[in-house]
């Protein structure tokens, strides 16, 4: 007979060896899901059998995880962010909780009524969770892929919140807005792993103007997809934190424009 507590264990050795970054948070998040339970229940019940298909289930979660290095969220498919709980799927990038930081300074700085677009909106994250928190705002979330969109819209639809969706590369036309945000992304080409530091130093935010596909100072940039940049070099000049992205993001008439730092 397997319990709750042998499945973990077990997942333990496996996602340790394999060097994820939260190998007990993984196999707990993975084995609930696998149960059709609450996460606490694992805790509540370390006897409880664990059998039949969840077993198997459970099995190829973990497999996929430590083998082919899926994101939870993508295993899941949905990720929380802020309020919300989104759903996420290999059309869009996962959210990352640093990226609630963006939506934080948004919504203390952002001026009654102003106008937001989300540039690369992919699951809809920020767009959704500035709606959410600040309902006198006039939201857009613009993606040049129509996979994402389709995440992003689906989402916007299951919890009622009021975002307009359009399919633009950058700005929608007549949006207006005077300053944007665009914010370097990494994804590997091959398989998920976990960024280099050199990535790592690429991956900062950079301003830009209206229309724009390159910033007033970095280095050229070529296109990734629908989610964001990625640096040919390192940037010359950047601020480095997500604080000052959002900041930035507030000038200009009122009208803002806020592209995710890391948002899917």
């Amino acid at each position: 007979m397997t319990t709750v507590a042998d499945a973990l264990d077990s997942a333990l050795v496996a996602l340790t060896a394999a060097r994820v970054d939260s190998p007990r948070l993984d196999a707990e998040l993975l084995l609930a899901d696998a149960l059709g339970v609450d996460r606490t229940r694992l805790y509540l019940e370390p006897e409880l059998r664990v059998e039949g298909p969840p077993v198997r289930r459970f099995q190829e979660l973990v497999r996929r995880r430590a083998v082919e290095r899926e994101p939870v969220a993508y295993l899941l498919g949905r990720k929380g962010f802020r309020r919300l709980e989104l759903e996420v799927d290999g059309r869009v990038l996962v959210p990352r909780p640093e990226t609630e930081l963006l939506v934080e300074v948004a919504v203390a700085q952002l001026a009654p009524g102003a106008r937001v677009v989300d540039v690369g909106t992919g699951s809809g994250a920020i767009a959704l969770a500035l709606a959410d928190e600040r309902p006198d705002l006039r939201v857009t979330g613009s993606d040049v892929s129509a996979d994402a969109l389709a995440v992003a819209r689906a989402n916007g639809q299951r919890l009622g919140l009021p975002v307009a969706w359009v399919e633009a590369d950058g700005l929608a036309p007549g949006s207006g807005t005077r300053w944007w945000r665009t914010c370097p992304m990494w994804r590997p080409a091959s398989g998920w792993r976990r960024r280099s530091p050199a990535t790592s130093r690429r991956s900062r935010c950079s301003p830009g103007r209206t229309g724009s596909t390159r910033s007033a100072h970095s280095s050229p940039r070529r296109r990734t997809g629908s989610h964001g940049w990625r640096s040919s070099t390192a940037p010359s000049r950047a601020p480095r934190s997500a604080r000052s992205c959002a900041a930035r993001a507030t000038r200009g008439s009122g009208r803002s424009a806020i592209s995710p730092a890391t948002s899917g």
